[in-house]
């Protein structure tokens, strides 16, 4: 009888240290993730603020509306515009900002698992 006490008791104990573990596994798995949210949401707004002042430089070059007094001038500002053109095409973004934006979208909704406790 002492022994199936004993049995059972130590059964307990190994299921609460395993609970207390697995929470808090847990709790540091939910840091970790609201770190990784927090340095992703970040970087997202850097990226965009760096795309919005690469912008802002481009539009008046963009804008420009001389077309040239001669030849010469006529054929640097058509290698202007092209150089601006092939910039413009070429022009790397970071980030693709609608995939982030739908990232951080989903991140900001809650879950329906988390709506339901």
């Amino acid at each position: 009888m002492l022994g199936k006490f004993h049995l059972k008791s130590r059964k307990r104990r190994t299921k609460e240290k395993h609970e207390r573990l697995f929470d808090d596994n847990r709790k540091v798995l939910i840091h970790q993730t609201c770190d990784d949210i927090e340095n992703e949401s970040l970087q997202f707004r850097k990226d965009v603020e760096e795309e919005i002042l690469w912008i802002a430089e481009k539009i008046p070059l963009a804008n420009f509306t001389e077309y040239g007094n001669n030849l010469f001038q006529v054929k640097m500002l058509q290698k202007k515009n092209q150089s601006l053109q092939t910039e413009v095409d070429h022009q790397e973004m970071r980030n693709n900002v609608d995939e982030q934006t739908r990232i951080v979208d989903d991140v900001r909704k809650p879950s329906l698992d988390e709506t339901q406790r």
